[in-house]
Parts: C-alpha cells; sequence; structure tokens
C-alpha cells in the first residue's frame, strides 16, 4: 500500500510531548526493572576541531588517516563507528587531547538515563575496575552476590581497560573549508572489548525477570571469531529470563565493520529479541539497500523474525509492530522525549521538559494499519539542530521504549 507524507503541525506535536512529560512520573511508577546487557567502557571524549589542529603534516601517519576518515563522514553528516589499527594511537591522542571520561556502552548509558528518572535498572560489569565504576552515574546498580549495589559504590576487583575515544562535531563547524551539515559524533576503537560477561548479573537477573524488560547492544563490538560463542551465550540466558516471564526484550543493532558477524546477528536476532532497533543510516545494511519505507519495515522484521522492528532518524522515528498501535506511538514518543532532553542539557537530567528550541518536521509516512497484523508508527522528534552533546541519544531513545514497552506482557 501507499503512504502520503505526514502534514506538518508543530504545535500538535509539542502539545503530545508535553502530555508524555506530565505523565511520565506515573509511567516510572509502574516500570518494570530494566535489565541492561552490552559491552562497557569508558568514553573518551573530545571535540573533532581539536584533533583539526593536533594532527599537522609531520604527525604519525596512523593520525592523518585516522582524522581523514572522521572528516569524510563529519562532512557526509555520518556518525557511527569505527575500527582503528594504529598501535599508538591512544598514546598519541592522550598525549595531545583534552579528554573528558564519562561510562560508555549501551547497557550503561540506557541504565544512567532511566535511572535518572527513577527507573529501577540492572547493569551488566563483568570488568569492574577502579575508572570505570567510578564513573558509573548515580543510581545505576549491579548485582553482587543476591543484592543491588549501587555501582559507583562497589569495590574493585578488575585491572584498568582501554578507553574508546569519541570525536563529536556540530553542524555549522567549518572542517576542510566545507561547513558541516549535521550534528554527531563517531566512536573510535582500538580494540573490540565485546560483551560483558558477568555471572553475578546472569543469577541476579533470572530471579527477578518477572518483573522485568530487558535492552541488549553492543554486539558490533565483538571479535568476528567470538559472535558464536556471544550468540550462544545470549540465547541460553534469554531462554531462561523467558522460562522466568521476562516482559519484553529489545536488541539495538548499532553499527558493525565486518559484514559476517552483522549477517550473524541478523540471523540469530529472531530467536533473541522481540524488538529490534536501528538507525535510519543502519536500515539499509539490513535491507538490501533499501530505504526504511513501511513496507520495507514489515519485510525486514518478518524475515528476522521479530515482533517488532524501529527505526530512529534526528528529527523522526518509526516502527512497525504486530502489538498496540497506540503503546507503540507512547513508546515512541517517551523515547524521543528523553533522547531531545539529553540531547539539550548533554547529560541525564531528572527533569524532563519538551526543549524549547527543538523544532518538529514532517514525519515520513503516515502512521497506518499495514496488510496483516502490522501497525506502522511514526512520530516527529523534539529535534535540536546544535545539541550540547550526542553521545547516549540513541541508547537513551531505546530506554524510554523499553521503559514504555515493558508495561505490556509480550
Amino acid at each position: 500500500m501507499s503512504l502520503e507524507p505526514k502534514t506538518l503541525d508543530e504545535q500538535s506535536w509539542r502539545a503530545r510531548y508535553m502530555r508524555t512529560a506530565n505523565n511520565l512520573k506515573q509511567c516510572v511508577v509502574d516500570a518494570p526493572i530494566a535489565l541492561c546487557l552490552s559491552n562497557a567502557c569508558v568514553d573518551a571524549v573530545c571535540r573533532l576541531m581539536d584533533l583539526d589542529k593536533a594532527v599537522t603534516s609531520s604527525s604519525p601517519s596512523g593520525a592523518r588517516d585516522l582524522f581523514d576518515k572522521l572528516q569524510r563522514r563529519a562532512i557526509a553528516g555520518r556518525g557511527g563507528e569505527l575500527r582503528c589499527t594504529w598501535k599508538g594511537g591512544p598514546e598519541w591522542l592522550r598525549e595531545r587531547l583534552s579528554l573528558n571520561r564519562s561510562i560508555g556502552g549501551t547497557g550503561p548509558q540506557a541504565a544512567a538515563a532511566l535511572a535518572a528518572i527513577g527507573v529501577p535498572n540492572l547493569v551488566a560489569l563483568g570488568n569492574r575496575n577502579e575508572v570505570l565504576l567510578s564513573t558509573l552515574p548515580a543510581n545505576v546498580n549491579i548485582a553482587v552476590g543476591n543484592k543491588l549495589f549501587e555501582g559507583r559504590h562497589v569495590e574493585p576487583t578488575t585491572s584498568q581497560m582501554p578507553e574508546i575515544f569519541i570525536f563529536e562535531f556540530s553542524a555549522g563547524e567549518t572542517i576542510a573549508g566545507t561547513a558541516l551539515p549535521r550534528s554527531s559524533r563517531v566512536i573510535v576503537r582500538f580494540d573490540d572489548p565485546g560483551l560483558e560477561r558477568d555471572p553475578e548479573f546472569d543469577t541476579y537477573s533470572n530471579k527477578i525477570a518477572g518483573n522485568a524488560a530487558a535492552l541488549i547492544g553492543g554486539l558490533g563490538s565483538v571479535p568476528s571469531h567470538r559472535i558464536d560463542a556471544e550468540l550462544s551465550y545470549l540465547k541460553g540466558l534469554v531462554e531462561t529470563w523467558r522460562t522466568n516471564g521476562l516482559r519484553w526484550l529489545h536488541l539495538e543493532l548499532g553499527g558493525y565493520e565486518d559484514k559476517a558477524t552483522l549477517d550473524a546477528v541478523l540471523k540469530a536476532v529472531g530467536g533473541i529479541a522481540t524488538s529490534l532497533g536501528m538507525s535510519a543510516s543502519e536500515f539499509p545494511d539490513v535491507a538490501y539497500g533499501r530505504t526504511a519505507t513501511p513496507e520495507h519495515m514489515v519485510e525486514v522484521a518478518q524475515q528476522l523474525g521479530v515482533e517488532r522492528l524501529c527505526v530512529h532518524a534526528d528529527d523522526w522515528a518509526s516502527s512497525v509492530t504486530r502489538r498496540s498501535a497506540e503503546t507503540e506511538t507512547e513508546a515512541l514518543i517517551t523515547g524521543s522525549l528523553l533522547s531531545a532532553v539529553r540531547a539539550a542539557h548533554g547529560t541525564v537530567v531528572s527533569e524532563v521538559k519538551v526543549p524549547e528550541k527543538s523544532r518538529f518536521t514532517e514525519t515520513p509516512y503516515t502512521s497506518s494499519r499495514l496488510e496483516g497484523e502490522w501497525n506502522y508508527i511514526s512520530v516527529a522528534t523534539p529535534y535540536l539542530i546544535q545539541p550540547v552533546a550526542t553521545i547516549g541519544l540513541g541508547d537513551t531513545f531505546s530506554a524510554g521504549c523499553i521503559l514504555v514497552l515493558g508495561q505490556e506482557k509480550v
């Protein structure tokens, strides 16, 4: 079926988001605990413009090659992830850049967003080193024995780990004589940390799965030779969660440097997740180059065997789902609202209001009932042309979605 572009009504969208913001406290009261499993790392964050100043013609070839790749992405308006093989890279960057260090990884970022508004959470954290624990935000919990503890107060038990570097850029900044069209960031990994293997998380999450919703991410950081083992581990864990009554499980796809790893994840996703999410730039990687039309989204969801497939962009978020259209609309709006608030403040905050400087634009297609049992839902998001920060926005969006979706039994 064909769908017409949606007519812009900024005032109505703003009012709709304000209603969700006003109802958020009650939504939190009813929230299940969020199980957050992914990679975890220390992010070392700086501006791409600072790297531009640090790299000269006499810099090592690794520095020049890295900056060339980053500036081409920024000029194209692309964020995403990049695997770098420059052996001396981390040390060279540490010596020359002013780096802000914070917790990284889908699980910790999502848990931080939920913790800020009072949602109970449990994060998988197998590597419990001093720096990682100290960067955990308030009320982000890990399991120790048979109890939950605020992670930043737990004693370290492991050694330090390499940080992951993140280069941010903003719309309007100029690089190589070109004004950048979009605000985003590029994540640069010098190794592949893989998923957190946390036996205490596994044990405790199995006990509470009946009152929980789960978010999994970070599979793009798994080395190709380990992906089959990690997927087998996830399948076993998820089977136990479901036996114990898990309410909802969302897998956020993320970026992949290795196509074989992506193919392995897509082959396995239907046996793991209820829901799959990705950015609009990632969708063509799983849809044979096609764009995220409602028809293409349904085809991919059916091929992968998921109940819901979500695609998010800067100024819209859409999904196809076999479940309630009303619940799905609220989920997308809640996720978009929390993400916009984080973008406006540069961090997670407890007071959630629609950012004043945000704008709403047309969504690609109108929300509609599709053939069969599928609903297509699309919402405009509160878009900020120049956000204070772009780190963790996708993770925060996913967290807001499962906050709502997890309140319905699958």
